[in-house]
């Protein structure tokens, strides 16, 4: 009974990545231009969407000193 509740919830409300106050932390903790005010808004300008800045934090696996490297900017 257990395992069927388990297998159906999983089904029902797979794991989802979301933003967190760890990366906003670790933003802040990567010193590059967009961490001086860094709000959650600095990836996700309404709700869950996001912009530019934080597609490009998911493309690199959720590491803002990837991002610099692949960008450059330092």
């Amino acid at each position: 009974m257990t395992r069927s509740i388990l297998i159906v919830a999983s089904i029902l409300f797979p794991i989802m990545a979301f933003g967190n106050p760890g990366d906003l932390k670790k933003l802040k903790e990567a010193k590059i231009p967009e961490s001086k005010n860094a709000t959650c808004k600095t990836c996700h300008p309404e709700g869950k969407q996001l912009n530019a800045f934080g597609k490009a934090y998911k493309a690199a696996d959720r590491d803002f000193k990837k991002m610099v490297k692949e960008t450059g900017k330092e």
